[in-house]
């Protein structure tokens, strides 16, 4: 499991690492472009689940601490959909990954 870490009050969330590597090339991607947006996860608190949304912000410190050692492939289907999420109004949340759309073959006829 990798840690997520937003600003200086620490606002912390725990993700799979293969869901925080993804998550992490779309902020990182927005922010590097001075995009502000949305992000919003539940969180286990209290024996239940709370919902925890903070506004993602350039200037504010954020951290991403995977425990794997290797980095996988990115899912370009799976960033597709984190993407477009970022861009709407409801904003970034966790989505299950897609299957990765089918490769088209060379077509063997000449």
């Amino acid at each position: 499991m990798g840690t997520f870490t937003y600003g200086q009050a620490a606002v912390t969330a725990t993700f799979d690492d293969r869901m925080l590597a993804h998550l992490r090339a779309v902020i990182t991607a927005k922010l590097r472009r001075s995009e502000s947006f949305l992000f919003t996860w539940n969180s286990e608190r209290d024996g239940g689940t709370a919902q925890v949304s903070v506004w993602m912000h350039p200037a504010v410190a954020i951290s991403f601490d995977l425990d794997a050692s290797a980095t996988t492939p990115l899912n370009p289907d799976w960033l597709a959909v984190l993407a477009e999420a970022a861009n709407s109004s409801s904003g970034l949340g966790p989505h299950r990954e897609p299957h990765p759309s089918p490769t088209k073959l060379p077509s063997l006829s000449s």
